[in-house]
C-alpha cells in the first residue's frame, strides 16, 4: 500500500521505457505482499512466503525490504525466529536462490535487523555521501524521525 516493493521493483527492472534502466532490465518479477497496513510483517507469514518461493522454479534472487530487531553480527541462533530463518535461508540456498535484505541499521554501526543479519542473506545499506545528506561520508544513513 505505500509502493516500496514497487519502486524496488523499478529500481531493479526497469526496462528503461519511461524511467532509466534498472540494474537487471531483463528480470522478472515475482511479488508478494508481506507487509500488512500498519507496515509491520509477522514471523509466520515471512517464513510462509519462504516456502511459496522454495515452491516455484522461477526464483532466483529475492528482495526483502523489511526488518525486525537489532541484533549484532550474525543472528542465526539468537532467538527462535532468527533460527527459523536460518533454517529457511539454508534451503533458499541450497536451491540456488539468493535472498537479499535491507539491513535495517537505523544509523548503527554494529546492529542490523533479521532477515538481514542471517548468515547467507546478502545485507544491503545505505551510506551517507556528504555532498547531498550533509554528513559524514561513509557513515550508515539512517532515516529522520518525526
Amino acid at each position: 500500500s505505500d509502493g516500496h516493493g514497487t519502486s524496488v521493483s523499478g529500481i531493479v527492472a526497469s526496462r528503461g521505457r519511461q524511467a532509466p534502466k534498472g540494474g537487471a532490465p531483463a528480470a522478472d518479477i515475482v511479488s508478494i505482499k508481506l507487509i500488512e497496513e500498519r507496515n509491520n510483517a509477522s514471523g509466520s507469514a515471512t517464513l510462509l512466503a519462504f516456502d511459496w518461493i522454495l515452491a516455484r522454479d522461477d526464483v532466483d534472487v529475492m528482495n526483502m525490504s523489511f526488518g525486525s530487531g537489532a541484533y549484532e553480527g550474525v543472528c542465526d541462533t539468537a532467538d527462535a525466529y532468527t533460527r527459523a530463518l536460518a533454517a529457511s535461508v539454508a534451503r533458499l540456498r541450497a536451491k540456488g536462490i539468493v535472498p537479499v535484505a535491507a539491513s535495517g541499521n537505523d544509523k548503527s554501526q554494529i546492529k542490523m535487523g533479521a532477515p538481514a543479519c542471517v548468515g547467507g542473506v546478502v545485507s544491503v545499506g545505505a551510506v551517507q555521501d556528504y555532498e547531498t545528506a550533509g554528513g559524514e561520508i561513509g557513515r550508515a544513513a539512517c532515516r529522520e524521525r518525526g
